[in-house]
């Protein structure tokens, strides 16, 4: 029974084929093999410069400025700007609705003059600081921002 089971395992190591692998590692080969040249994609930059997140705001303030519509009776307001939290996906797509971060429930107007500004900026998206600021993605990513009809 001895010789039968050594005979069987003589059996299943012949059967396995390495194919035409060579059977030593010549390290002079690699240099002729072609080479895959890997660049590591830009990360995400989680530390910036006050200068960058300027541009950045400045950048934002001028997207949205292009899709909102200041409605005249919006610049004799006089009350509480709405201030608004707008969370972005990596392509300039929004991630979520966008926030009201105060209350406007007390004051019909800037509840009114916040929609309007929704509306605005779901009506910008894709949003262009995505490829232009890819690299700053954690600064842009989400943004509280106050909506003054004023020009202030």
């Amino acid at each position: 029974m001895k010789a039968n089971a050594g005979e069987q395992a003589k059996e299943s190591t012949s059967k396995l084929d390495l194919g035409a692998r060579p059977q030593k590692l010549d390290l002079g080969d690699i240099k002729t093999l072609p080479q895959e040249k890997r660049v590591p994609p830009a990360q995400p930059t989680s530390g910036s410069t006050p200068a960058i997140r300027a541009e950045i705001g400045a950048a934002y303030n001028e997207e949205i400025a292009e899709c909102w519509n200041v409605l005249p009776w919006m610049r004799q307001y006089k009350g509480p700007d709405p201030l608004i939290q707008i969370r972005l996906k990596n392509d300039g797509w929004l991630s979520e609705p966008p926030k009201v971060l105060n209350a406007v429930d007390s004051d019909p107007d800037m509840g009114e003059i916040a929609r309007n500004a929704i509306y605005a900026i779901t009506k910008c998206q894709p949003f262009k600081i995505a490829g232009r600021y890819a690299n700053y993605y954690a600064v842009w990513k989400v943004v509280n921002t106050t909506f003054s009809t004023r020009g202030d």
